[in-house]
């Protein structure tokens, strides 16, 4: 974990994560992205930008000036830790596993604190451990 990371991730509420932060150094701006068990609401994310801001952690790095943004994952993010699966339970999600080549196509049926319980779209239960998936997206319907 970065030393920005570590510094940030001591500002926030022990229940949310820090998922990343991207720095654009050329336009001096700071995307914190976090997320945590329940939905992140906009009443959290405008505390941690007054506090992060406030700290003068970024006034350092940023000698002229900065944007902070601190946001949650868009739709389009990748599922990453347990309490993410649990959020999305009864969804479809595509998973890849670790050493296969193309992805799979499940619903989220059930979360366990290492694997999850998926549904093939036959019905068909597997056991997915999370340690063994590469990647894995909700899929997003319009």
């Amino acid at each position: 974990m970065s030393t920005l990371k570590k510094k940030v991730a001591e500002m926030i509420p022990a229940h949310l994560v820090i998922m990343d932060i991207v720095e654009n150094i050329p336009q001096s701006k700071v995307t914190i992205i976090i997320d945590g068990p329940v939905p992140v609401d906009l009443q959290t994310t405008a505390n941690i930008t007054k506090t992060v801001r406030n700290s003068g952690l970024l006034d350092k790095i940023y000698t002229d000036g900065f944007r902070l943004e601190v946001t949650s994952p868009g739709l389009d993010a990748p599922l990453t830790y347990p309490f993410q699966f649990k959020k999305n339970k009864g969804k479809i999600v595509r998973v890849r596993q670790m050493g296969e080549l193309e992805s799979s196509i499940f619903k989220i049926h059930d979360v366990k604190d290492k694997s999850f319980v998926a549904l093939s779209m036959d019905g068909v239960k597997s056991h997915l451990q999370f340690d063994n998936i590469e990647s894995a997206f909700v899929e997003i319907k319009f």
